[in-house]
């Protein structure tokens, strides 16, 4: 769940009544169709993040009295997560979910958010959204990117994962094929690692995994859950190296 729930319904709620603001004053009938709020993400429907998205979609119909509906396109059916990324920025969609290194590719600071061995908790983590540090950099990626973010989730703790070989120490991870996303905050984590980083977008990881193209990767046990990784893995190692923040993105125009 978000961790700002009430700060982030008020501002979702009025970033979409400015979207529909050019209908405020049309003739009643059409005012009664509701702004569609279109929402990509890449994990699948049955991932907490998902759960997330539909329980503010409910609270946002409600407390907009039925005007605003947000619509949500999990599994990746909207593409890659750049492509969603890449669709938000133009305004073919309104909002999406992605981690903070991701959004490094837009405003390289935002990537120190989702460094190794930074956060001691979730709690811990939650305050970054606070911070005068945090909302300078939202202010940036308003200014440049036409982005804005409107809160702070907790995606969970990143833990290992491996078909065949198992990792007891760093030493184990010398020439490992480990599956990261393609951004430069994972790879440089897995070349300190003595690991081979092998960047693979997260809609085609089962398949890689499953044909060995990689021999593992690391993601938050929901998402490991979700995406049925332990079909194709036989290895949990429990490292939390990464607390991950998700951030909750919308186009301002």
């Amino acid at each position: 769940m978000t961790l700002k729930r009430r700060h982030f319904l008020g501002a979702t709620t009025a970033a979409a009544a400015a979207a529909a603001g050019a209908g405020i004053f049309m003739p009643a009938i059409v005012r009664a169709q509701p702004t569609v709020i279109r929402w990509g993400e890449m994990l699948a429907a049955n991932h907490p993040q998902v759960q997330m998205i539909d329980r503010i979609a409910s609270l946002v119909q409600e407390k907009s009295s039925g005007r605003l509906e947000i619509q949500s396109f999990p599994n990746g059916q909207l593409g890659s997560g750049k492509d969603i990324m890449d669709s938000v920025i133009s305004g073919a969609i309104a909002m999406t979910t992605d981690g903070a290194a991701a959004l490094g590719a837009l405003l390289p600071q935002l990537s120190v958010i989702e460094a190794p061995y930074l956060w001691r908790d979730a709690a811990h983590m939650a305050k970054v959204s606070d911070s005068a540090l945090f909302q300078s950099m939202n202010d940036d990626l308003a200014a440049k990117r036409g982005l804005r973010m409107l809160a702070v989730t907790y995606y969970g703790q990143r833990h290992l994962t491996t078909g065949s070989k198992e990792v007891h120490s760093v030493a184990d991870m010398e020439g490992f094929k480990l599956r990261v996303p393609p951004v430069d905050t994972f790879r440089a984590m897995a070349e300190a690692w003595g690991a081979k980083a092998t960047p693979i977008n997260f809609n085609e990881l089962y398949l890689a995994l499953s044909q060995g193209a990689v021999d593992g990767q690391e993601n938050p046990l929901p998402t490991i859950a979700s995406a049925k990784l332990p079909e194709v893995q036989k290895y949990l190692v429990l490292t939390g190296h990464i607390i991950t923040p998700r951030l909750i993105v919308a186009n301002e125009a």
